[in-house]
This record gives C-alpha cells, sequence and structure tokens, in this order.
C-alpha cells in the first residue's frame, strides 16, 4: 500500500479499495481516535469564535458502506445526489442544524500564494502580525506559531464557518466520485447523519436528542449491531428501492425538532437557508 492508499479523517483512519464491478473506492474503518477535549477555562472563547456547538459533538462512528454508496450517487456537475425519485443536496441549513456552525458572517477565503512572502503577507493582513522565516514548514506555517499568537490575540470577527464546511463537503464529493481517486477527506459526519436524518431507512436509529443533532448518534455503534454488519450492496439496494416518502424534506420542522432545541444564534442565520434566486 501506498502513502494514497491510507488517509486520516475527522476521527479514524480508513482505507480505499477498488470494487470490482461498480469501480467505486471503498472505506475500509482501520483505527478509532479518541475524541480530544478541552479545559473549561476554554470554553467562552469556543463559544465566541463559533466552534462550541461542534466541540460538544463527541465520537461520531464512521459507516464506510453508507459514505460509498452516497458517493456513488453524486453529480459534480449538479452537486447533487441521484435518487429514484429526484435530486438533494446537503444545505447551509443542514450544516446549521447537524454541526451548529453558523452560516452567517464573514466568508472564509484567503490567498492562494503559499511562498515565504506569501504566508507573511496573509499573516499581516488576517492577524496584523507577520510570521517569519524560522516560522514556516515547507508551504505552511508551524502550528508552535499560532498557539504563541492566540495568547495575544482575541477574536472579533465572526466567519462563516458553515458556509466554508459545505464548500469543503461538495469539493471532496467531488473528488470521490473521480475514478482514479482512492481517499476521501471532508466533514464526513455532515455527510452520514445528513443521510441518517434525511432517508432513515438507510441508517441506524438516533439515541439523543440534544444539539447539534450529530449528538443523536453519538457513538451509535454499540446499540445497532445489525447496522454495522451492512455491506456497500445493501445500502445500495436501500437507495435503490426507497419509497416516495423515504426522503424527508422537512427535516427541521418543529413536529421533527423541538424549536427549543434549536439555539438563538443558529436559528439566526434562517434568512439565508430559506434564499433562492
Amino acid at each position: 500500500m501506498g502513502k494514497r492508499d491510507i488517509i486520516r479523517t475527522e476521527d479514524h483512519i480508513v482505507k480505499y479499495l477498488r470494487h470490482p464491478v461498480y469501480g467505486s473506492r471503498n472505506l475500509h474503518m482501520r483505527h478509532l481516535h479518541q475524541i480530544d477535549s478541552y479545559d473549561n477555562r476554554v470554553e467562552e472563547q469556543l463559544k465566541a469564535s463559533g466552534f462550541y456547538y461542534v466541540s460538544q459533538i463527541g465520537r461520531i462512528v464512521s459507516h464506510r458502506p453508507t459514505v460509498d454508496a452516497l458517493v456513488e450517487r453524486w453529480r459534480p456537475k449538479t452537486h447533487t445526489f441521484h435518487l429514484p425519485y429526484g435530486e438533494c443536496t446537503i444545505t447551509l441549513e443542514d450544516v446549521a442544524m447537524i454541526l451548529g456552525l453558523q452560516t452567517d458572517g464573514l466568508p472564509v477565503t484567503g490567498s492562494t500564494d503559499h511562498s515565504t512572502s506569501g504566508l507573511e503577507n496573509e499573516c499581516l493582513a488576517q492577524f496584523g502580525v507577520a510570521s517569519g522565516p524560522n516560522d514556516h514548514k515547507g508551504s505552511g506555517i508551524k502550528l508552535a506559531w499560532f498557539r504563541t499568537l492566540k495568547r495575544r490575540q482575541h477574536l472579533t470577527d465572526q466567519f462563516s464557518w458553515g458556509s466554508a464546511c459545505l464548500a469543503h463537503m461538495y469539493r471532496s464529493l467531488c473528488r470521490a466520485s473521480r475514478y482514479d481517486c482512492k481517499d476521501m477527506d471532508g466533514p464526513l459526519a455532515l455527510l452520514l447523519v445528513w443521510a441518517w436524518i434525511r432517508m432513515p431507512t438507510i441508517g441506524p436509529l438516533p439515541v439523543d436528542t440534544s444539539f447539534p443533532l450529530t449528538r443523536r448518534w453519538n457513538d451509535y455503534q454499540p446499540t445497532t449491531e445489525h447496522y454495522k454488519n451492512w455491506t456497500t450492496s445493501d445500502v445500495r439496494r436501500r437507495l435503490d428501492d426507497l419509497p416516495l416518502d423515504g426522503f424527508v424534506w422537512d427535516a427541521y420542522s418543529p413536529n421533527r425538532v423541538a424549536p427549543q432545541v434549536i439555539p438563538f444564534d443558529i436559528n439566526n442565520g434562517a434568512n439565508l437557508w430559506s434564499a433562492t434566486d
């Protein structure tokens, strides 16, 4: 196996193999990593940065067959999944509800110039402090520099991390759908939980009722032994046989998610979720 055959995702290492019939890259779980905890003293900083709800998610165990079956139905030209009764996709509302990331705020973007001068200029523009030559490693900046910086800096701007997360998810799905791709990164928890919420027949039952909604499948594996034994063919067949009412379009309506469960700052993004061209 080469280095491209094994990649690290959010909480596990997975390996892609090639399916002999469909040509898909099948994910195989290799190892689970324990979730890092944080000191209570940084809770206010997490809330200010918009990552507090994400920090409460815990471990979501990946399910290779579901990821494989969804990637097979992804169409890069339209950024949608093709299902028996139409097309669907992950939206900003899904990101807000599933991960608790804010969808309103400044765009998360920056220069793609990874030269020494480019990195120095970008740090100066973003943080008001330029990194030095000893702070660089290859085309990136050493984490130690950021750790030193965060002790002196206070977050004052709010960024739309939800939009950045969704863009990353689309890009990862497009890349994974290529015939010559052997790996996939990105927020796999978002992909899986979106599928389980929207299409309950292809996922395990939720085990929690709190926010963000990803917590409902926190460490679900011990309670769903039969689900662990599903293969890609099993999930593929369930998608093929999806009934007309098998896709939940109103997944976050009051009769499905209690309004008081959703934090006010997350609901503030509803004007973006419902925007149309």
